[in-house]
């Protein structure tokens, strides 16, 4: 059996695939075959690799201490990547593509980190279902055709409020109150306040201004 092919130890249960210690370390190849560094006096010598065929059994890779790390079933269609102790690092100098027919999933017991410079999502529908969350940002921008917002308590704390709209409808079915140290309102065509009963008092000074005043 050549150097790199692997024993085929075959079970009842699936195919096990051990790789057998290697009597001296692999040269260094490049793409196009040829050796990099190669004992001397050797040519060059075509990149090798290896083709499993198992058919319709599992294909199971163990480490030297028998933990699996590598097993994929025909019958079920997966495959699985097993990592027995430590941490598990994709790393490239490109892109990472994650594609997938139906569905991408990531679960964790503890949490799940994303550290980027900028990030994107892109679709057509998306939720969220959170039992608490907290958002820090120094500049947040919305921009939607409609935005409904359903709250038992909506708490808004801010050093100033500016608002802009070309019609602003209110509806309190009790009570509307507000409380400030100035209240100024500016109305540039006509101010109606309409009620059952109207009360205005002032502990000091009450001024009325106008060309006319009807008191009726």
């Amino acid at each position: 059996m050549g150097r790199g092919e692997l024993h085929d130890d075959s079970t009842s249960e699936g195919r096990e695939l051990r790789s057998p210690p290697l009597t001296r370390p692999l040269p260094a190849m490049r793409g196009d075959g040829t050796r990099v560094d190669g004992p001397q006096g050797e040519g060059p010598e075509p990149s090798r690799a290896i083709d499993i065929v198992a058919n319709d059994r599992p294909i199971v890779v163990r480490d030297r201490c028998g933990a699996i790390l590598f097993e994929h079933v025909p019958g079920s269609g997966k495959t699985v990547v097993h990592v027995p102790a430590g941490d598990l690092e994709i790393r490239a100098s490109g892109r990472i593509d994650l594609v997938a027919g139906q569905t991408v999933a990531l679960a964790a017991e503890r949490s799940v980190e994303i550290t980027t410079g900028s990030m994107t999502l892109d679709a057509d529908r998306a939720r969220a279902r959170i039992d608490e969350a907290e958002l820090v940002a120094r500049l947040v921008s919305t921009a939607a055709e409609a935005s409904r917002v359903a709250v038992s308590l909506l708490d808004v704390r801010a050093d100033r409020i500016v608002e802009s709209t070309r019609v602003a409808l209110r509806e309190a079915t009790e009570l509307a109150e507000s409380r400030a140290g100035r209240v100024r309102q500016i109305a540039t065509s006509a101010f109606h306040i309409v009620a059952d009963r109207a009360i205005v008092r002032a502990a000091e000074t009450l001024k009325l201004r106008g060309k006319k005043i009807h008191l009726a």
